[in-house]
């Protein structure tokens, strides 16, 4: 289980090293979370949302999270089909993933990136 390196956003659907958009829908990997040392009770999580190359006509994305690693619920959702930074607060969670829900006439796909405040 690969864990998120708390001090750089990433990489939550496995394809920003060669900055191609996924375009299929679908549960990107699962990750475990890891907060700063001096806040582990800390529930903020920023989440960027970007289309590299022509964007989708519409999509929904949602960031999931979950205590267990099986069980997964919403934590945020998107169906801006530009690049947005989004915040989740007061929500725990010990494991995220990005799961492109639906995503119409895909252009460059989307990227998202993770990082735990």
């Amino acid at each position: 289980m690969p864990s998120l390196d708390r001090d750089r956003a990433n990489d939550l659907l496995g394809n920003s090293v060669t900055n191609t958009g996924v375009t299929v829908t679908g549960a990107g990997q699962s990750f475990a979370v890891v907060f700063p040392l001096n806040r582990p009770d800390s529930r903020i999580y920023a989440w960027e949302v970007f289309t590299p190359g022509a964007a989708p006509a519409s999509l929904t994305l949602n960031l999931e999270g979950s205590l267990d690693n099986v069980h997964w619920y919403t934590l945020d959702t998107t169906s801006s089909t530009t690049s947005a930074i989004k915040w989740s607060l007061d929500k725990p969670a010990n494991y995220v993933r990005a799961n492109l829900a639906a995503i119409t006439t895909p252009g460059g796909g989307v990227i998202v990136r993770f990082l735990a405040l």
